[in-house]
């Protein structure tokens, strides 16, 4: 899927290039934000834990792995880490992973994109 991806921004006349990394060397790109793109599965915990991958707090080195700040995504973040009934919370957690998708942080594709 990567390459289809790269070869249609190529025709959009962007420079783009695959590279298939082991999960070792995907983890030090990520901790070192050596990348641009991340075409791939993420864990679950992307999803399970935004105040890990996705509040400014952590753009530091501590998660955040894209180095991603946004004061309304960190209040979200922050109103789920006060939340502690499970259906407000899958609530909160649905309109975090909303906000990631309509700012273009996350793109999601559908399983079957990935075998």
């Amino acid at each position: 899927f990567a390459v289809s991806v790269a070869e249609a921004w190529r025709r959009g006349g962007a420079r783009a290039q695959v590279d298939v990394a082991s999960e070792g060397e995907f983890r030090s790109r990520l901790a070192n934000r050596r990348f641009q793109v991340i075409v791939g599965r993420f864990p679950r915990e992307l999803y399970e834990d935004p105040l890990t991958w996705w509040h400014s707090s952590r753009a530091g080195g501590g998660g955040n792995p894209a180095g991603y700040t946004d004061p309304a995504c960190d209040r979200l973040i922050e109103r789920l880490e006060e939340t502690f009934d499970a259906p407000s919370r899958g609530a909160l957690k649905g309109e975090i992973r909303a906000h990631l998708e309509r700012e273009g942080v996350l793109i999601p594709l559908p399983s079957r994109a990935f075998p």
